[in-house]
């Protein structure tokens, strides 16, 4: 077959993508090989579907180079410069996107060049250009310190040819100071805040002794640097996520739906995830009012537009899946059914399908419409998510209880087990004990309901009320209750 790689980046493309690359081949700046074209041209055909048969290369070769004796390294060669010619135009279009880049290298040559009035006009536009962005993220103090540099360099390159630069030097020298320090502080905030919110979910282990010291520094010092919307904002983030006090989540909430005018769509984004883990947190520590927290958060996220990152073409799986589940548990069935239908198309499509059908078997399951919640989730053949296979595991389960499918139940229970074992390493320590403490209680729960025992039900009464990070906690909590005022029952324990 025809490189998967290759095709791999064309099934990226976009329609406008697809005919600008047939003109960005055609140029001969860039191609001179006819052959290249005449495959791309084929391959363009195919597109989207891209059909496996119609790629193999024995194939490709008869219909486009004759019907002589196939020849391989003939056709290696044709797709390797397809290939690299595919690299270039990712090349240009991530270029195109930031046009800061391409000031900054122009800026760079006509300063090699000593071409200085050139230079000097250009960078005058370039930093009016920076200094009206709206957003002063990381890449904006990053270009500014590559504009200080290349000032510094022209300036010392010219040595003082030009009067007016003489005024230039000690401010030059602050500048680049002041602009690499931000640039390197919101960079490092966010990679750590990154790794902090990593740890709630799988293992990682970093040692951020640096990071600390910094952290610490911000904190009691409160240097100017704090003054930035971004710092603060990171900062803010880490110590919620260290500290766990309601004072950061507070003033967060308020940033997020205030502050469209101070961070961009990737800042409230992260932003929003943040605040889902605080509130996740607390949930598990048995404060239900953030359930509806989540619910209010989501509806924000929505409504501004940054379910997604600025960059993301699909809608995330798992959070897709948090939107759902967080509607369903407050009991907005009807909206979750409206949220599902409204945006399962701005998923993936390489897992579409699982997400949606995950979703529409968890709305039956709260319907109660168990025979075909298990229906649907029987459709699901695979899934590149573990986070999404241990939840179809557990929706499996649940069903089986519901159904008093017994023998399903403890055989699934027995390979739930083994599943979970052998991809133990993928989970936070506390994400694989919410998870062990569900198995371990939905068993207990599940021989109670195959032969019931006064005592048993009262020790799992007692511990499951005790214990609050378990994975389908409010599902245990309802069954006890059906226990409890269940008439063939209630003799048994008052």
């Amino acid at each position: 077959m025809v490189k998967t790689n290759l095709i791999s980046i064309f099934r990226k493309f976009d329609p406008k993508e697809i005919k600008e690359f047939s003109e960005f081949i055609r140029s001969p700046f860039f191609n001179k090989n006819f052959n290249v074209i005449r495959l791309y041209e084929y391959i363009k055909k195919l597109y989207p579907d891209f059909n496996e048969e119609k790629l193999e290369k024995k194939y490709v070769y008869k219909r486009l180079f004759g019907k002589g004796a196939y020849n391989d390294g003939f056709m290696r060669t044709v797709i390797f410069n397809l290939g690299q010619l595919a690299e270039e135009y990712l090349k240009y279009l991530n270029f195109k996107k930031t046009p800061a880049k391409g000031d900054v290298c122009l800026l760079d040559e006509l300063s090699i060049r000593k071409i200085d009035k050139v230079f000097l006009k250009n960078y005058d536009e370039v930093k009016k250009q920076l200094d009206c962005s709206k957003y002063k993220t990381d890449e904006f103090y990053f270009f500014k310190s590559e504009l200080d540099k290349l000032l510094e360099d022209f300036v010392y390159i010219t040595r003082y040819k030009n009067k007016n630069l003489e005024d230039f030097t000690v401010e030059i020298f602050k500048d680049v100071v002041d602009h690499l320090t931000h640039f390197y502080l919101i960079r490092i905030l966010r990679h750590y805040r990154f790794l902090l919110a990593k740890q709630v979910f799988i293992s990682v282990d970093v040692d951020f002794g640096l990071v600390e010291l910094i952290i610490d520094y911000l904190k009691n010092k409160q240097p100017s640097y704090i003054n930035d919307p971004v710092i603060k904002l990171h900062l803010n983030e880490i110590l919620l996520l260290k500290e766990s006090k309601e004072e950061y989540y507070n003033e967060l909430k308020k940033l997020l739906i205030d502050g469209q005018s101070l961070l961009d769509v990737d800042q409230r984004y992260s932003l929003h995830n943040i605040l889902h883990i605080y509130c996740n947190k607390q949930t598990y520590l048995g404060n239900r009012d953030f359930v509806k927290e989540r619910f209010d958060l989501y509806k924000i996220a929505l409504k501004q537009g940054i379910y997604k990152g600025s960059e993301d073409r699909y809608f995330d799986g798992i959070l897709f899946g948090n939107v759902l589940l967080t509607a369903l548990k407050i009991g907005e069935i009807d909206w979750a059914e409206g949220f599902v239908e409204n945006y399962s198309n701005e998923l993936s499509p390489e897992n579409r399908e699982g997400f949606v059908n995950y979703a529409l078997s968890r709305i039956k399951f709260s319907k109660g419409e168990f025979n075909q919640s298990l229906q649907i989730l029987n459709r699901i053949k695979s899934f590149n998510y573990i986070q999404y296979k241990i939840a179809i595991r557990d929706l499996m389960m649940l069903n089986y209880y519901e159904l008093s499918l017994f023998s399903q139940a403890y055989s699934f229970l027995d390979s739930h087990r083994h599943f979970l074992n052998k991809n133990k390493n993928y989970f936070s320590g506390e994400r694989y004990e919410r998870e062990a403490n569900f198995m371990k209680f939905y068993t207990r729960a599940l021989k109670l309901k195959e032969r019931f025992n006064t005592e048993e039900f009262k020790e799992l009464d007692k511990d499951v009320q005790k214990v609050t990070g378990i994975i389908e906690r409010d599902w245990l909590l309802k069954k006890i209750d059906d226990f409890r005022n269940d008439p063939k029952f209630i003799s048994q324990w008052r």
